[in-house]
């Protein structure tokens, strides 16, 4: 390379002239390499000279030459950059056409202000850059500047005046000052001449001889000064003062000539004048030297003393200033010093000073003598740095590269391109002279060398450059030279980036979403939308436009171009929130004001803001609701809902309920959120019969949450719904005072008077005194004369009424009252006890008392005396609440005249049945029961029979007991036995029971026998015998004791129940409750809402009962199904669970930001901004089941944008090499050498022998052939890898995702489970399908089962809180699917006799599940008795 820089720098012409077939290679696309070394060779190596010559004196844009035509360079191609042409150095002199090479004056040229040394040719270096890179070449240019005699010579003042003595002999000199030219040449001085005025004496030959005469010496620098030669003696009383013209001429022609006036002065006598040793001096002085450094101290010598020898030493006129600056002479030493101002080699090397010596006597005489002082070179000159700017027209460079006047380029400027010509000098010669540079800091600028010998550099690019990122640009430059000790110097080039429009605006966000007041008027500024535009100037000036996104909508809001203020238009419809439920769409573009202009999107939302301009609005002016009177603290009375047409659910809309003033001391509280009203009152409160039936009338209120609250008013009437919370209470009787009397009278009715009898007694005075109001007349209105009749007295007043032997003969009539309403306030009646001969009966509807004898047979049976019969009084409630009443009957034969009720009454306070709590201490028998004795006498002889029949009983067991032992378990075919089965009939008013009651409001018990065969009842002889046994024990008790079989049952059964206490309750209240099971009060209803069904599903059969029993037993391994024959199911009463399910599936959206690697197409789903971008609650999303998340791409939100991974290069720097490229070799670890080890053999010293010795050498490492690093397998050298975020394609799509989850929740309730065993509902409950009755289910929310569809307060509560709870559960969400079903189960409870043991077991549901844990030990293996 360096012999191809030597053979360019000595045929640079050449090269110059031949570049253009080197561009040709390169657009013909030769190889590679080969181009890229022409290349180097053209742009380090081409350097082409030209000398142009010019006169001085040339006017400003004076031709001088074209460039192109004088380096002959051909056309550049088409489609290819012109040449560009620009000045690097010499601007100030010269200038030149860009475009076409042609070069000009700048100035008018005067040579001696370009070459103020005078030098002898006027010489002015100029270089000339040809651009832009691909063309660049450096022409050195010579500016040649002829002189022309443009300058008169001139003196330094207009007269010399000079002293002489007029002792001074022939040969003195006198020195005259020198006159100055700046021209140069002939055109410079040339000679001197003097006037020949002068007065002159004649010599011995007559000749004319002038007193002084002219000699022009030359200087040791060669220049020329005159003198004058003294050629006479002078006398000064002859001629005291001469005057002389000193002319200078120069050389030119015509020749120019300067004036100037000599005068000469001659002074007294001075013998002798001042000498010195030599002429002149040379001394050589370092230009570094100290201040006050002496040169050189001269010595003038003088013959004279005293003062006339005193010399001062001056410098002479002809001395500079500049001279005098940098040099001080002492006048009196002669002491030449440096004043250290001014001594630079690199201004002035040599110094040519003329010193004046005179002596200080009368008429001193002047000596000169010429000091020549050397500079000598010292490295004390920093290295210059000029930075010439270069300008091309696809990059325009300008400034002087300081803070305060940067370059400024253009922030598109293509890498490599020349930005400044830099050259780099040192005034210093030799090594000190010699310099080097380099950048400080690694910039996006770098320096490319092209002049090896004068130091000079192009400033060029190697990166992009963008403003926005990097506006100012500082780049230091360091020059140094090879001196001892090196100085260095820095130059900092402020470039400053001029912006291009290559940034569009963008605005903050995307998508902007605003609210905007219902009550905006025209002109209001709802919001203002900016774009910042990291371009400058112009290109920083947006302005900003609106258009509707969907064609044809009319959208009443309008931007201001220069502020982005968006503003509602004026005349613009008024906007109404409730109207308008879809935001305004508009595309709001931003548009900068370069060159081309470039603009910007974004999307506007603008939603209608809500007022609160609606009160709210109840659904219903007046709400009726009901509550239970027994209702407890916290009850769910009902909801009161009232809406809000404002759309902001959160304020405006948001409704808080409460009670008005005049309602809030009420026993009710309101939900404030949810407007359910509950009841928190005192029990009494809700006492209906206090209340007389009246309502509770409330004003609810609805206040929204606005900032101006509006409130909404609604009735709430409350009624009380009446409980069976009261029992009966008796009017009439009162057993204590009241007495009914029945009289039987033998005798007949008058004829006379067969309408009317006064019964009296015949003799009067035997009448008891205390019986004297009895006397009363009673009517008796027979209707067929009987022989013997009846009188009836119903209250014992003494008005007797005679009746006729009939059924259902009213004796008198119990009137009681129950202040409960509905069936609760009807009641019943039936009869208790005391009516053990059955003389009397009870209407269960009128209550009227009813005497039952049919026959004057019966008549005369009845035993006299007082009856007290007990009547259970209830009502048709649920549950039932009753009261006993006992009435008092007399029974006698006596006149009715002589009748003693309050001897009767004493009487009844004896019967059995009186009530205890009625009866006084030490009271009689009542005279109407049985005799005490003939009591005791048929208690005894029960007793007897009782013990009579245990001892039969024991015998028959022990003989049975011994046979069985003989026939071992022998069976006998009996052929027939009874069984006891009981029936229940109901009377003809009472209400039918359905399946699962247990009871009616009254029953009569009968037995019945039946036959049956052994087969299916009894299996062996010792079953027949003990089952008439029972029989017969059975039958005697009911004959003799006269047991009711109903009451037997229960004893020796079931369990005893709460009506068969052995004290009875007070008469006033005493309550009997039925069973708390439910029973569904409707099972068919007709609604829209309501899929009920009519259900005719009835008990289980025996056979599919014992089926089931006996599949139990056979599960369990040590039970045996064998005693499922011995069983007899006695009874199954059916027990209906309901079963209400709700299933209710929510969702919940969310919506995130996601982004994938940009494929060339958008997301699926996805197009560009032009679409409407849907809320997440309008997208459809499919159904699922299952609770679990899936995610869906939204519509019209897919855009790309730069990747951040890789600022959209695709590439990033290699993660294992670090950017580097290679790595440090693994094997030889970065050594270069790898050990091999080897053996051989060699000689043992001390045994003379061979010995096989380990050897090891180094040899290069072939994995990296000895440099010590391998290529990074990673990125195979390129230093930089495929991005991984965006898989190298340098974009990213970024959308938005919904994310879509489900849940679900089921409730389950049971209805009616307290029949069942707690273990056994939660056993077998869950597993029981049961028969839906009643489903709903859709897509989204359901209402709860209503009254339409169910009467059964119970489910209908149950149904109302789960939803609620599945409301407050879904909150925050929405409800995707709900379902609710109502199931029945059937439960049943059979009973059964096995070996007279009477038991029960379960069988629950369709399935059939058993749980029968007190039947099992009946179920056990039979033993065999050996």
């Amino acid at each position: 390379m360096d012999a191809l820089i030597e053979i360019s720098n000595r045929k640079r012409i050449y090269l110059t002239r031949t570049l253009p077939c080197y561009w040709q290679v390169f657009q013909m696309k030769v190889f590679k390499l080969y181009v890229l070394l022409l290349l180097y060779v053209c742009i380090g190596l081409s350097q082409t000279q030209f000398v142009y010559n010019a006169n001085e004196e040339s006017g400003k844009d004076d031709y001088l030459g074209n460039i192109a035509q004088d380096m002959e360079l051909m056309p550049v191609g088409v489609g290819k950059p012109p040449r560009q042409y620009t000045i690097l150095n010499g601007a100030e002199f010269v200038r030149v056409d860009k475009n076409t090479g042609k070069l000009f004056t700048a100035v008018r040229l005067d040579r001696e202000k370009l070459c103020p040394d005078n030098p002898e040719t006027c010489k002015k270096d100029i270089e000339v850059a040809v651009l832009p890179s691909e063309y660049f070449q450096l022409i050195k240019i010579q500016l040649v500047v002829f002189d022309l005699n443009d300058n008169t010579p001139a003196f330094p003042s207009s007269q010399i005046s000079k002293d002489i003595s007029e002792s001074a002999i022939s040969g003195s000199v006198i020195r005259l000052d020198s006159a100055v030219d700046p021209d140069l040449g002939n055109n410079s001085i040339n000679r001197y001449e003097i006037s020949s005025s002068p007065p002159s004496v004649k010599d011995k030959n007559g000749v004319s001889v002038p007193y002084f005469k002219l000699d022009v010496p030359s200087k040791i620098d060669g220049t020329k000064f005159p003198q004058l030669i003294l050629s006479k003696k002078l006398n000064r009383e002859h001629i005291a003062s001469y005057d002389l013209l000193l002319y200078a001429i120069d050389g030119a022609d015509p020749p120019l000539t300067g004036t100037t006036t000599v005068h000469i002065k001659v002074t007294d006598s001075n013998d002798h004048q001042p000498t010195f040793p030599k002429r002149s001096y040379v001394i050589s002085v370092p230009e570094d030297v100290n201040n006050e450094y002496e040169i050189i101290k001269l010595k003038a010598a003088h013959l004279d003393s005293g003062e006339n020898a005193r010399i001062v030493y001056i410098f002479p006129s002809e001395v500079s200033e500049q001279d005098r600056a940098i040099f001080a002479l002492n006048s009196e030493t002669g002491s030449l010093t440096v004043t250290g101002i001014g001594m630079d080699y690199e201004n002035r090397t040599i110094h040519h000073l003329t010193i004046e010596a005179k002596d200080s006597g009368p008429n001193p005489a002047a000596t000169y003598v010429t000091v020549t002082v050397q500079v000598e070179d010292v490295n004390d000159e920093k290295p210059r740095i000029d930075v010439n700017v270069l300008d091309q027209e696809e990059s325009p460079v300008s400034g002087e590269g300081t803070e305060s006047d940067p370059v400024l380029i253009r922030e598109n400027t293509a890498v490599g391109t020349f930005v400044a010509f830099v050259t780099v000098t040192d005034r210093d010669t030799g090594k000190n002279g010699n310099v080097s540079c380099r950048l400080l800091e690694p910039t996006s600028f770098e320096m490319q060398r092209i002049d090896q010998n004068d130091n000079r550099y192009l400033l060029k690019t190697n990166s992009e450059l963008d403003r926005e990122t990097q506006r100012i640009h500082t780049v230091e430059i360091q020059a140094w030279d090879f001196g001892a000790p090196s100085l260095s110097n820095n130059k900092r080039i402020v470039v400053e980036l001029v912006d291009e429009n290559d940034n569009s605006p963008k605005f903050g966000q995307a998508n902007y979403v605003l609210g905007v007041s219902e009550n905006a008027l025209s002109g209001d500024v709802i919001a203002t939308l900016t774009a910042e535009d990291l371009d400058a100037g112009a290109n920083a000036e947006i302005t900003y436009s609106a258009r509707p996104m969907e064609r044809g909508v009319k959208v009443p809001f309008e931007i201001e171009p220069e502020t982005g203020q968006v503003i509602f238009k004026s005349g613009a419809t008024p906007l109404d929130a409730e109207n308008k439920t879809e935001p305004f769409e508009l595309t709001i573009t931003a548009t900068d004001q370069g060159v081309p202009p470039r603009n910007t999107s974004a999307t506007l939302s603008i939603s209608v803001a809500d007022e609160n301009d609606n009160p709210p609005r109840f659904r219903q002016k007046n709400y009726i609701f009901r509550i239970e009177e027994n209702a407890e603290v916290g009850k769910y009375v009902g909801r009161v809902v009232a809406d809000d047409a404002d759309v902001e659910k959160t304020t405006n809309a948001r409704v808080t309920y409460s009670f008005a003033d005049g309602s809030k001391d009420s026993p009710f509280t309101i939900q404030p959120e949810l407007g359910e009203i509950h009841f928190n009152g005192r029990p009494e409160d809700l006492d209906r019969e206090s209340r007389h039936s009246q309502p509770y009338v409330l004003k609810a209120e609805a206040t929204d949450h606005g900032n101006s609250p509006l409130t909404g008013i609604c009735h709430v009437e409350i009624f009380l719904i009446d409980v069976n919370d009261n029992a009966p209470f008796i009017k009439f009787p009162n057993v204590t005072k009241d007495l009914s009397v029945v009289y039987i009278r033998k005798e007949r009715v008058r004829p006379s008077d067969p309408n009317r009898a006064l019964l009296r007694d015949e003799n009067p005075a035997e009448r008891d005194t205390e019986s004297a109001d009895t006397d009363k007349v009673a009517e008796v209105k027979p209707e067929n004369p009987l022989k013997d009749f009846i009188l009836i007295d119903e209250k014992g007043s003494g008005n007797a009424r005679q009746v006729q032997i009939s059924e259902n003969i009213v004796i008198t009539k119990i009137e009681a009252a129950d202040p409960d309403e509905g069936e609760s306030g009807r009641v019943r009646f039936a009869m208790s006890k005391g009516n053990d001969y059955e003389y009397f009966g009870v209407d269960m509807v009128t209550g009227n008392v009813t005497l039952e004898v049919t026959s004057e047979e019966q008549l005369r049976k009845m035993k006299p005396g007082c009856h007290v019969i007990e009547v259970k009084v209830s009502d048709l409630g649920k549950p039932t609440q009753a009261t006993l009443t006992w009435v008092g009957i007399y029974v006698t034969d006596e006149d009715p005249v002589k009748f003693n009720k309050t001897k009767a009454l004493r009487g009844c306070r004896n019967n059995s049945y009186f009530p205890d709590i009625y009866k006084h201490k030490g009271t009689a028998l009542s005279t109407a029961g049985l005799d005490p004795v003939i009591l005791n006498v048929i208690i005894g002889a029960s007793a007897l029979v009782v013990v009579i029949i245990i001892i039969v009983l024991i015998l028959m067991l022990r003989r049975k007991s011994r046979r069985c032992q003989d026939k071992k378990s022998r069976t006998y075919n009996v052929p027939s036995t009874a069984v006891m089965h009981t029936d229940t009939s109901y009377t003809h008013d009472s209400p039918t029971v359905k399946r699962g009651q247990k009871g009616s409001p009254s029953m009569h018990h009968r037995v019945q026998i039946r036959t049956v065969d052994n087969r299916s009842f009894f299996h062996s002889e010792w079953n027949a015998q003990m089952g008439q046994l029972r029989v017969f024990v059975v039958h005697l008790l009911l004959n003799v004791s006269r047991f009711d079989l109903f009451d037997f049952y229960s004893t020796m059964v079931r369990k005893p129940s709460a009506s068969s206490t052995s004290s009875p309750p007070p008469p006033s209240y005493s309550s009997f409750s039925d069973d708390s099971r439910f029973v569904p009060s409707r099972r068919i209803s007709s609604g829209t809402d309501s899929d009920f069904t009519d259900q005719s599903t009835s008990s289980i059969s025996k056979y599919e009962a014992r089926a089931a029993i006996c599949r139990h037993a056979s599960t369990k391994r040590k039970y045996s199904t064998k005693a499922a024959e011995k069983m007899c199911i006695k009874h199954i009463e059916t027990y209906t669970i309901w079963h209400d399910c709700l299933e209710t599936v929510k969702e919940h959206r969310f919506k995130t930001t996601k982004q994938k690697p940009y494929k060339g197409n958008l997301s699926a789903g996805s197009r560009p901004s032009t679409g409407k971008i849907p809320n997440i609650w309008e997208m459809k999303v499919p159904y699922y089941n299952g609770q679990e998340t899936k995610y869906y791409v939204i519509p019209h939100t897919s855009h790309i944008e730069k990747c951040s991974g890789c600022s959209g290069k695709g590439e990033e720097i290699c993660y294992n090499c670090s950017g580097a490229g290679s790595k440090m070799c693994w094997y030889c670890h970065d050594n270069g050498m790898t050990d091999v080890t080897g053996h051989r053999y060699e000689t043992n010293h001390y045994t003379n022998g061979q010995e096989l010795v380990r050897h090891v050498t180094q040899e290069t490492c072939h994995h990296c052939g000895g440099c010590g690093y391998s290529t990074c397998h990673t990125c195979g050298g390129r230093r930089a890898n495929e991005c991984r975020l965006c898989d190298g394609n340098g974009k990213m799509e970024k959308y938005s995702q919904l994310e879509v989850s489900r849940e679900r929740k089921c409730n389950n309730v049971y209805h009616g489970t307290t029949v069942l065993p707690e273990k056994v509902a939660r056993k077998y409950l869950p597993k029981c399908r049961g028969e839906s009755v009643y489903q709903k289910s859709k897509e989204g929310a359901i209402d709860p089962i209503t009254s339409t569809a169910c009467d059964n307060k119970a489910i209908l509560e149950t149904s109302e809180d789960i939803f609620r709870q599945h409301r407050r559960w879904s909150k925050g969400s929405t409800i995707r699917k709900q379902r609710e079903t109502l199931r029945e189960i059937l439960a049943h409870e059979v009973w059964y006799d096995i070996d007279g043991n009477i038991s029960s077991f379960w069988v629950i549901g369709d399935e059939q599940f058993v749980y029968a844990p007190n039947c099992l030990r009946s179920f056990k293996p039979e033993c065999t008795i050996m």
